[in-house]
């Protein structure tokens, strides 16, 4: 069994991937900064046009956290920013998954770090850990397993944790959405963007293997949506179905006759039971932030 460091003696990189945020990224970088350990750095790859980077740059100059920016000149796409983001780090652990317009209490991010490491530590191994806000692994790990292919932004997050499945390396944790640490700031859809952002999420699906019965019962049907955003998703289905038979799919299918929230709910677990089928007996920080809400 692997020795396991205490929170303190492992460097953490956070992992941020941000477009055209200037509205929210100032409140989001003073959430997730606040009170964070010296251990902890900020790694930012911004793509924006919008005035983001003067406020990027200037977080950083007041910050007495580790800023690590990189600005590009052309939009690269959620999952090709948050790829460099995990390369450009240099902490020893990395949390992905991270968004520039969601409001985070900081106290979370310690808190899921140490939980990770002593679950790593009674499996012997690393591990893919992800709960409703975060994902963590070790940076070697992330990196060898599970940078994100080019997929629209939903579509790559099922590839990945669908490898994660497969690789029996998938551990989950599921906390209430009320006491997660994390609140989206904002929802800028228009219809148009709605649209499009169904689309192309729908024809990413198509490409890494699903049928449309799997689109229309794990994408639609199973979420906690109203009749009509059901409605309206069906709606635009045929016309991605179309597209999808001129579309390669990559080498990345489902396991047949399951969904992934059913694959992923055998590895995943409320927090109770997540510390005893990993034998952590001790107080921890995330039991003060779970128990004291």
């Amino acid at each position: 069994m692997s020795h396991n460091p205490e929170l303190s003696e492992v460097d953490v990189s956070i992992c941020i991937a941000s477009y055209n945020m200037a509205d929210t990224i100032e409140q989001s970088l003073s959430t997730i900064t606040e009170n964070l350990p010296q251990n902890f750095e900020i790694v930012i790859v911004d793509q924006s046009t919008d005035g983001s980077k003067e406020i990027i740059k200037n977080i950083d100059s007041n910050s007495e956290l580790e800023f690590k920016t990189v600005f590009t000149k052309h939009p690269l796409g959620v999952g090709h920013a948050r790829n460099i983001a995990v390369c450009e780090a240099t902490g020893d652990i990395v949390v992905t998954h991270v968004d520039a317009d969601d409001w985070y209490d900081s106290r979370f991010f310690p808190a899921m770090v140490e939980l990770y490491l002593l679950i790593r530590e009674h499996r012997g191994g690393d591990y893919f850990f992800s709960s409703s806000n975060m994902n963590i692994s070790s940076k070697d790990h992330m990196k060898n397993n599970y940078l994100l292919s080019s997929l629209p932004i939903g579509a790559n997050e099922k590839e990945y944790r669908w490898r994660a499945y497969k690789n029996d390396d998938f551990v989950g944790l599921n906390l209430d959405a009320e006491v997660s640490g994390r609140i989206k700031l904002s929802d800028r859809k228009t219809i148009w963007s709605r649209i499009q952002r169904t689309y192309i999420r729908n024809l990413g699906m198509y490409k890494i293997g699903y049928s449309t019965r799997r689109v229309i019962k794990e994408d639609i049907m199973m979420r906690s949506w109203s009749l009509y955003s059901k409605l309206f998703r069906l709606g635009i289905l045929p016309f991605v179905w179309f597209h999808s038979l001129f579309i390669d799919t990559i080498d990345s299918s489902p396991v047949p006759g399951t969904t992934l929230p059913e694959a992923l709910s055998e590895s995943t677990y409320e927090l109770g039971a997540l510390r005893e089928r990993h034998d952590i007996d001790k107080d921890i920080l995330i039991c003060e932030l779970v128990d004291g809400e």
